[in-house]
């Protein structure tokens, strides 16, 4: 574990910098818009607001626990096994907290494990699980593996806005069906 640094005074951890959690926790709203920018122009996501408050929750959450995102890592590659532990760490942080089938979180895990570093030391492979992200979700549909009632297919093939029910039920038929077919 580790302190914050106090403001002006040198942080004294190696290669800390704009990501981490103490700066995080205490971002400004500038601060937000100078660092998601390319070529002087803010870049154009949705839900600024949202965003905003995610960064600073995922950064005081951190700070609170006086962790660092590391030690999560070398948390879970210290258990019996990393994948099953990395998961369960990493569902109460804010932005890995509010999916049960916890996309982000085996994305994070994946992009860990498959780096030439090796950064999470995946020994129990049969923890892994469908990542069912919206191309999956709209080959599924395609397929035929997972079907719709005639208007929501409507809705979906004029890519509406289709509502968070229809959605959240596309994304867990498409999660069952791909891990049948695992099975």
């Amino acid at each position: 574990s580790w302190p914050c640094y106090k403001p002006g005074e040198p942080d004294p951890r190696p290669a800390s910098g704009l990501l981490d959690p103490c700066k995080l926790a205490a971002m400004s709203w500038t601060g937000m818009m100078q660092m998601f920018q390319v070529d002087g122009e803010v870049i154009p996501f949705p839900d600024w607001e949202e965003r905003y408050k995610l960064i600073r929750a995922y950064g005081s959450w951190f700070t609170a626990r006086k962790l660092h995102p590391k030690d999560i890592v070398e948390e879970a590659n210290e258990a019996r096994e990393p994948l099953a532990a990395f998961m369960c760490l990493t569902r109460e942080i804010p932005g890995f907290d509010r999916d049960p089938l916890l996309k982000k979180n085996f994305l994070l895990a994946m992009a860990l494990a498959q780096r030439p570093e090796k950064f999470l030391k995946v020994t129990d492979t049969y923890h892994w699980r469908p990542i069912v992200d919206y191309h999956l979700m709209r080959v599924a549909l395609r397929l035929g593996i997972v079907s719709v009632s005639e208007a929501e297919a409507e809705t979906l093939s004029e890519r509406a806005w289709c509502g968070d029910l229809l959605e959240e039920s596309v994304r867990r038929a498409t999660y069952r069906a791909v891990n049948s077919l695992l099975r």
